[in-house]
């Protein structure tokens, strides 16, 4: 190879390679690079404890998954220069070895992360200098191409993430939460409200699931609004239920006062909505008291809850308001900083608890 095809070469690589959108096009237009110049060849991608060949040209009966303690990725990325099997730096089986020893690799690495290898079916004594700048030089730019992929694929993911997160808390927590990697666990006081639909089960049994999903999602936009704009967050939605948290991950002064004229709010909200007997009914409850926050999950999946004693009482007066038949109540922790006209009902027995609770119905102004 003289100087011309050697920069003809490294010319097209980067045109084609640099085309591709996904880590398939750029493994399909590198091996086809490389093939072109320096005759059949493979890639080879770090994956787990190992290097996956996504593809090959003219050799893939002799090609085998390359473990990866087999690369010594200091040789590899400071090398700079083709390596043949017996250069990488391990004791490898013999069938690897079989597989390998006639192949010669250079390194797709950016800023010293072994991404992965080029591998062609060739020695390097069988190569110039030019062709193992060209082999070199080509991982470079296959280098380069999947790390912008895969910024690409962050970029859109975080975007995902920061619009779904804005539907259910304001911009400033939203932000909050997008930018933290993980939220360890704390104990905080807060108020949470749980809210649900009166007789929505029964109503849903007779509704084709497009009115329900649409009927809801009217709902949930104007419920979740409404959290939003007393400072809360929406923790959940279960079913035609919702839960939010005000108090935290920002620190609220008056979240037991929020908490309660967000639940006011909402009632009234429901009035505009046609519900499964007329009007809307809805059944809130409220309390204010230490929950544990943090993120739940594992590595699959994570999420930004509350936890805690406190969450079982509000649901369960949630469910008590539903019983008396009143559409807001509060917990005594609650009422006594809200400074929302009341009046009590109880002792009641509450699921969950050994003593009976007095809950407060919120005197709405209908």
């Amino acid at each position: 190879m003289d100087a011309a095809a050697y920069l003809r070469s490294l010319h097209d690589a980067a045109r084609s390679v640099g085309r591709q959108a996904d880590q398939a096009g750029v493994v399909e237009a590198a091996v086809h690079e490389v093939s072109r110049a320096l005759g059949p060849a493979a890639v080879l991608l770090s994956e787990g404890e190992g290097y996956r060949v996504c593809g090959a040209s003219g050799s893939a009966s002799v090609l085998c998954d390359l473990p990866k303690a087999a690369i010594d990725p200091h040789c590899i990325v400071h090398a700079q220069r083709a390596l043949a099997i017996s250069d990488l730096g391990a004791d490898l089986p013999v069938d690897v070895c079989e597989a390998w020893r006639r192949y010669a690799f250079g390194p797709i690495d950016a800023g010293g992360e072994v991404l992965g290898l080029l591998a062609i079916a060739r020695p390097p004594a069988e190569l110039s200098s030019l062709d193992l700048e060209l082999l070199c030089g080509i991982g470079s730019v296959v280098a380069v191409a999947l790390e912008q992929i895969r910024l690409r694929d962050r970029a859109v993911l975080d975007e995902r993430r920061m619009r779904r997160l804005s539907g259910y808390f304001s911009p400033r927590v939203a932000e909050r939460l997008a930018d933290a990697c993980h939220h360890e666990g704390s104990r905080v006081e807060a108020s949470v409200l749980f809210s649900d639909i009166r007789g929505f089960t029964h109503w849903s049994a007779h509704r084709e699931p497009a009115e329900i999903l649409a009927f809801l999602n009217r709902y949930f936009d104007r419920m979740t609004a409404l959290v939003v704009e007393h400072g809360g967050i929406v923790d959940k939605l279960i079913g035609d239920g919702l839960m939010a948290v005000f108090g935290t991950p920002f620190e609220l002064e008056d979240h037991a006062r929020s908490a309660a004229a967000c639940a006011v709010a909402m009632a009234g909200a429901a009035r505009e909505f046609d519900g499964p007997d007329g009007q809307l009914r809805i059944g809130v409850g409220v309390h204010t008291g230490p929950v544990i926050t943090g993120d739940l999950g594992g590595e699959t999946f994570r999420d930004y809850t509350v936890l805690g004693p406190t969450v079982n009482l509000a649901s369960r007066l949630e469910s008590a308001a539903g019983q008396l038949g009143v559409t807001v109540v509060l917990s005594e922790a609650c009422r006594s900083r809200a400074g929302l006209p009341t009046r009590p009902h109880g002792p009641i027995a509450v699921k969950g608890l050994d003593e009976p609770v007095t809950v407060h119905e919120v005197l709405l102004a209908l």
